[in-house]
Parts: structure tokens; sequence; C-alpha cells
């Protein structure tokens, strides 16, 4: 609307202009004012898509350009801010995202940048995330949701922050018919003299490829065979660092972590490893061949992990050592059982064993 009055605005001043050549300098003054006033209407009609999440005491708030282009970055602006009962508490410092995906459905993330802390001008503390992105799909699309952890109320808080639909646009226009830009019409006439050379080819290609599966999974049967005994490996070297002694608990705790979810990844075929905490209990409950009575203790071990990591705790040197000798005896109760007499034969799975 405002384009169409400033349009009829300049129709008007240029007839008058046209019958007075004394105001030709008036004239150009009022183009120009109009042309500024129209770059302004169409800069705010470019405003930015947003998107809020609300998550337990903050709220995340996407920002995107309104209409990115196939194969260009896409630069989002992800912000966080407290509200509620909760405010009060929220530690924009403690935002965290535990893994960086390569993709977010049709996207290709570019780009994560890590947390930053800014004050606004009332005094509010908010932490800002960027996310590069970039699609070759056309159309309206979607972004996946980002998973984000951060304390809040004093409690290690999760979740996922939802992004803006974006109307991703082409040179070539969502309308494009392939059949009108072929470079050769009609079909190619097959050369069939050197035929059984395709033949050939693509039974190398089957063999390779049967070669592969069976190696892949040889390697997976004899990694489960030996998750126990990597992790007890793992767990000594773990004790003989002397991280926890020297004051060391990020890295100590990171390394417990990331042991457990190894072997579980190889007893279970869980991808521990890949997951958050939320996640990977999740799988475990849904995994018929984990053990149900071991979730609530892998819980409360990951849960005062995360606490460690995330929030700077400073646990006792007594503590460090009872988490140690749970994670070993997890390992000892879940480990495999190999029947009497039956030398490399594989363990029945989700057995369990009390030694």
């Amino acid at each position: 609307m405002m384009r169409c009055l400033a349009t009829r605005l300049l129709f008007t001043a240029l007839a008058s202009t046209a019958a007075s050549a004394a105001s030709a300098p008036l004239a150009i003054s009022f183009v120009c004012a109009l042309s500024l006033t129209a770059a302004t209407s169409a800069h705010a009609e470019e405003a930015p898509a947003f998107r809020e999440t609300l998550l337990e005491g903050c709220t995340a708030t996407v920002r995107a350009p309104d209409f990115p282009e196939v194969g260009q970055p896409i630069p989002c602006e992800v912000r966080f801010t407290a509200r509620g009962e909760a405010a009060a508490q929220f530690d924009a410092r403690s935002l965290l995202i535990p893994t960086h995906p390569e993709t977010l459905g049709v996207f290709d993330v570019l780009s994560i940048s890590s947390p930053r802390v800014e004050v606004g001008a009332n005094g509010v503390v908010f932490a800002i995330v960027d996310v590069v992105l970039s699609t070759l799909d056309a159309g309206t699309q979607t972004p996946e949701p980002l998973p984000v952890t951060y304390l809040a109320n004093g409690m290690l808080r999760e979740g996922r922050v939802e992004f803006p639909s974006f109307p991703v646009t082409s040179l070539l226009g969502e309308e494009l018919d392939p059949t009108k830009y072929r470079d050769i019409l009609g079909e190619i006439p097959e050369a069939r003299a050197n035929a059984w050379w395709g033949s050939v080819g693509a039974a190398a290609i089957i063999g390779v490829g049967a070669w592969l599966i069976w190696r892949l999974f040889r390697h997976d049967r004899r990694d489960a065979l030996t998750a126990d005994a990597w992790a007890r490996g793992e767990l000594d070297r773990l004790a003989q660092a002397g991280l926890a002694e020297r004051g060391d608990f990020g890295s100590y705790y990171d390394t417990l972590t990331a042991i457990v979810r190894g072997y579980v990844r190889r007893r279970f075929a869980i991808p521990a490893d890949r997951q958050t905490t939320r996640e990977f209990l999740a799988a475990a409950r849904a995994n018929p061949e984990f053990p149900s009575n071991e979730t609530d203790n892998l819980q409360t071990l990951l849960r005062l992990a995360d606490l460690v990591k995330f929030a700077q705790a400073r646990p006792e040197a007594s503590s460090c050592a009872a988490h140690l000798q749970d994670a070993r005896a997890f390992v000892e109760r879940t480990r495999p059982i190999a029947p009497p007499n039956a030398g490399q034969t594989p363990s029945s799975v989700g057995k369990e064993t009390n030694a």
C-alpha cells in the first residue's frame, strides 16, 4: 500500500514539474525523498522471520532471513532469555549445544557458534548462538529442532529449539520443467560391442559389497564379545590417570561417561555416544535387551556427571571413586555370559550376571 501511494505521489510531482521548468530542483528533491521512503518500506517488509520456543525457565527465539536462496548460506540467530518464575535462576553462561549435528532435516549445518553472553539495556542477561544453514531444496522448508542444555532454577535442563519455516527461493523458480532444458534430444543408441564389461563391473561391485557387509557383521560380532573387556581396560586406565586427584573433574567425568556410553553401544547396539542423556536413557528403556533394572542406576550416574561437566560442580574424591566403582559394577552385571564349554560362541543377549 505504501509503494502504491509513493508511486501516485511521484507521478503527480512529475506532472507538476513538467508545467514549470523552474521547479526542476524541487522535483528532484521530492523524487529522492520518495525513493528513500519506498526503500525504508521495502526493508521493513523484508524483516527476518522468527519463531519462539518456550523452554523450562527461558524462551528461545530464532531469527532468520525471510527469503533465503537455494545453495546460499542462511544465517540464523538463536537468542535465549529468561522467563517466568525461574527468570532469576536462568544461567545464560551454562548454555551448551551438546551435539553439533551435520544436518537439520533437508538443511546442511554449515556452522554453529559457541554461545556468547550479552547484557541488554534493561540489564537482562541473555545468550546468543549463531547457526548457519544451507539447502538445495526449493519451496517452504522447516529445519528440524536443535537440542540444547542449560541450567535453570538450579537444575540441568534439556530442550529442543524450533525453527521457523523458510520459503527457499530459486533463480529458476519453483515451476521448473526439466524437459525444457535438455541438451540432448532423443535416445542415444547403446553400444553393445563391449556390453560384457558392464556385467563384469556389476559382478565386481556386488562382490565387494558382499565382502564389506560380511566384514561389518563380523566386526560387530567380535566387538560385542569383547565389550566388557574393552570397558574394564578403559576404566583401569582412567583410574591410573589421576585426573580426580589433580582436581580435573571435567576431564574425569567426560572420560567416565564416554566409557559407559561406548560399552553400551558395543554391548546393546544403542548409539549412546551420539545421544543426549535423555535420548540415551529413552533408547535404553525401549531396548528389550537392556536390563530394565539398570536404567535408574545408569540415570543417577549420568545426571551426576552432567552436573559436574555443565555446572562446574566439585565433587569429593570419594565420590569420584564411588562413581568409577558404579561403572565397573554396571559392566560386570550386564556383560555377556558364554554358555558352559561354548568357547567363543556368542552368549544369549539380554541376560545378566551376578558376578
